[in-house]
């Protein structure tokens, strides 16, 4: 039979990493930590991202920048056929989610709603540099999609 000494420690001791792991796991936190991460100013990859049909052109592309501002809007420094619009809202997810682009020409009626293209959270990777990607962007009208499109960090 246990003591009462050895119940309270017990107690104590759940009570303690329930309390830890509410004060951690944060999905707010998260998205918060996400969101600083993710500002900056970032280059398309023409060597990690496979172009297609677009490969000719890829002296042109190899130019494409976007720019994550803190009100929550990008802008791109041009127009491409494989990415719907050059601007829009960005709406950062935690460690359990994606982030989130929502193009102007859509309007933001839905934007709250989760919708919008794909894109992962910064990740260093083995080259040293900071990159994300967006998973199967949405090409304007009559154009052919791009699977990954990574793009490397260049400045904050």
């Amino acid at each position: 039979m246990r003591k009462p000494k050895s119940i309270v420690l017990y107690l104590f001791t759940l009570f303690f990493i329930v309390c830890l792991f509410a004060t951690c796991y944060n999905p707010q936190t998260g998205r918060v930590k996400s969101f600083q991460e993710q500002l900056g100013t970032y280059v398309l990859d023409i060597n990690k991202t496979t172009l297609g049909v677009y490969s000719k052109d890829s002296n042109l592309y190899k130019n494409l920048y976007i720019v994550f501002s803190a009100d929550s809007t990008f802008r791109m420094n041009m127009s491409v056929p494989f990415i719907f619009d050059s601007l829009g809202k960005w709406k950062a997810g935690n460690m359990n989610e994606w982030n989130y682009l929502w193009y102007k020409q859509w309007g933001y009626e839905d934007f709250e709603n989760g919708r919008g293209n794909q894109f992962t959270r910064v990740y260093l990777a083995s080259d040293s540099n900071e990159y994300f990607l967006i998973n199967a962007a949405t090409p304007k009208y009559g154009f052919d999609c791009i699977q990954v499109i990574y793009f490397r960090k260049v400045s904050q």
